[in-house]
């Protein structure tokens, strides 16, 4: 993802370009150590002009970097114990250094195999199924918008301590 999508993504929001904070790449490489996933292709330009803010553009809580509160530790535990799930339901083909992107109340998970590229996955961990959803990370991020932006700007806790 570029500044380009970013600029497009903000489109009919009241979103400003310089509310959105993304990571460094020294960052990205301590978040690909840290949580042992490849930051690469949309994930990385995601991570670079999203990861720290989302400036208020996504529409609710679901984006999992973005939990109130949350700092690594939190984060660290949340990706273990989906890959926990994922291995407890026989799903161990499916993970692929996994990184969740989003987390529903429902028990829906939204992944990627960052190991395997930008598709975006869902695990229902009620049902314990998997899923290819048929977007990719900057669809599913773009239907993830809030309509004019949703006025409380969110902010990442990957690498706070």
């Amino acid at each position: 993802m570029s500044k380009d999508l970013l600029q497009d993504m903000l489109v009919g929001t009241s979103v400003r370009q310089e509310d959105c904070l993304g990571y460094s790449d020294e960052d990205l490489a301590a978040i690909s150590r840290l949580y042992n996933i490849n930051v690469e292709g949309q994930l990385k330009g995601f991570l670079s002009v999203l990861g720290l803010s989302d400036g208020g553009l996504f529409k609710s809580d679901a984006i999992a970097i973005y939990n109130a509160g949350w700092g690594v530790r939190q984060h660290v535990l949340f990706q273990t114990e989906f890959c926990d799930k994922m291995q407890d339901a026989g799903l161990h083909k499916f993970l692929g250094k996994p990184f969740v992107i989003c987390y529903l109340p429902s028990g829906e998970y939204y992944y990627l195999r960052t190991k395997e590229g930008d598709a975006v996955y869902s695990f229902d961990g009620c049902g314990q199924s998997v899923a290819e959803t048929g977007y990719d990370l900057k669809a599913f991020l773009k239907i993830s918008v809030a309509p004019r932006g949703s006025g409380v700007s969110k902010k990442s806790g990957l690498l706070e301590i």
